[in-house]
C-alpha cells in the first residue's frame, strides 16, 4: 500500500511501514533465517540516484536506519531518518522506495512498496 512520509528538514523522523504485495492487500513475508535485507530509497525521479538509501545491514554515519520489526506477513520496518541525513535535501515532493533482498531467492530484488516522501523546511536556530 502506498504510504505517505512527511519530513521536516533538519529533524529526527520515525516512521513504521507495513509491507504489502502490489495488490495492497497480500502481506509479504521475509524470512530472518536467511537474511532477508530491506532497502529504503528516496529519489527525486524514477531513474534519479536516491538522495538517501538506507539499508537494514547499517545505519548511515548520521545514524538513518531501516530495521526490519516483524518477518511474519505483512512484515513491518522501522524507519528513522536522522537530521542529518535531511539538512542537505532541498524542500519539495520525492518519491521514496522499499525494496528486499531475497536471499532465499538467489538475492533477487524485490519492489515491496513505494509511496510520497515530502521534505519540508524548518525553522532555523538551535535544535539541541
Amino acid at each position: 500500500m502506498p504510504f505517505q512520509i512527511d519530513v521536516a528538514r533538519n529533524r529526527d523522523q520515525y516512521e513504521t511501514i507495513t509491507l504489502y504485495e502490489a495488490n495492497g492487500t497480500t502481506g509479504v513475508a521475509l524470512d530472518q533465517a536467511t537474511g532477508d535485507k530491506v532497502r529504503f530509497k528516496i529519489s527525486r525521479r524514477n531513474g534519479d540516484t536516491p538522495v538517501l538509501d538506507l539499508t537494514s545491514a547499517a545505519a548511515t554515519a548520521n545514524g538513518s536506519s531501516v530495521s526490519i520489526t516483524s518477518y511474519t506477513a505483512p512484515a513491518t520496518i522501522s524507519l528513522l531518518l536522522a537530521r542529518g541525513d535531511t539538512t542537505d535535501l532541498a524542500p519539495g515532493i520525492y518519491q521514496g522506495e522499499v525494496i528486499v533482498i531475497d536471499v532465499s531467492d538467489s538475492s533477487r530484488v524485490k519492489h515491496a512498496d513505494f509511496g510520497v516522501v515530502t521534505i519540508m523546511g524548518a525553522a532555523a536556530g538551535g535544535v539541541s
